[in-house]
């Protein structure tokens, strides 16, 4: 069997932590390849509006720290349909999460049975030559915002979505910054050990020559996430939050 198991939100995975990272992701490995686990696990991910610091986690970037697991994180419709089907149909065990904040924003999905996005591929969103906005999931709706306000002041901003953190597309990073030569990383998740501290240490490692600004990165802030509704949008990220970044970098 292909099983897909859906946690309704990411925050229950922790109670599943043993039977995810000791299990699903190692049996392949620990039994050289005899053994295959094709699962998928869904869970919906991040802001909850107003469902406090134990159920709004994005904790995607700690799932991506084990070898053996995959982690998918779609930022739009026709995205989370290709991505879904080739999870499924992997052998391997997959983490595919989906943007709570997302859910309402409709897009075109192709009506293609065979299509099929490739593991651990990114796309550009958007292109642009001054600075590359590297992100996933709801982090992609926040930088092409933000590209399309710094385009009315002519600061073109390429808009990289990674889709997946584990495999990560470090190509379609090194190629980008390698053009622009600054990055600004979003993400919706914390700041510490996070998604950005990678992208920014893969950068600094592969394309220190090409270097014109240090890598900014935008985040939620390192508060548990509060109830009342005004902090709640202060502790989070927002296209002005990016816009703001690449303007300290430009």
């Amino acid at each position: 069997l292909r099983p897909v198991a859906e946690m309704m939100t990411i925050n229950f995975a922790f109670l599943a932590l043993d039977a995810i990272i000791n299990h699903a992701a190692k049996i392949r490995y620990m039994f050289d390849g005899q053994f295959t686990v094709p699962l998928v696990i869904r869970a919906a991910s991040g802001w909850g509006n107003q469902a406090t610091a134990t159920h709004s986690h994005t904790p995607e970037p700690i799932f991506a720290h084990f070898p053996g697991l995959y982690v998918g994180c779609p930022a739009t419709p026709s995205d989370a349909y290709g991505m879904l089907k080739a999870s499924i149909r992997d052998d391997n065990p997959v983490l595919f999460t989906e943007s709570i904040a997302l859910y309402p924003k409709p897009g075109p999905v192709t009506e293609d049975p065979d299509f099929v996005l490739p593991i651990g591929k990114g796309e550009i969103k958007r292109e642009g030559k001054h600075v590359t906005l590297v992100a996933y999931a709801r982090g992609v709706d926040w930088s092409l915002a933000a590209a399309k306000e710094l385009s009315k002041e002519g600061i073109e901003a390429e808009v990289v979505d990674l889709r997946w953190l584990r495999p990560l597309d470090t190509d379609i990073i090194v190629e980008s910054f390698k053009k622009t030569n600054r990055c600004v990383v979003v993400e919706e998740s914390l700041p510490m050990y996070s998604f950005g501290s990678e992208i920014a240490a893969l950068i600094q490692d592969k394309c220190f020559d090409y270097m014109d600004a240090p890598v900014k990165r935008v985040s939620a802030m390192d508060v548990p996430l509060p109830f009342a509704r005004e902090i709640e949008l202060m502790a989070l990220p927002n296209a002005q939050k990016v816009v703001d970044a690449v303007k300290e970098i430009l």
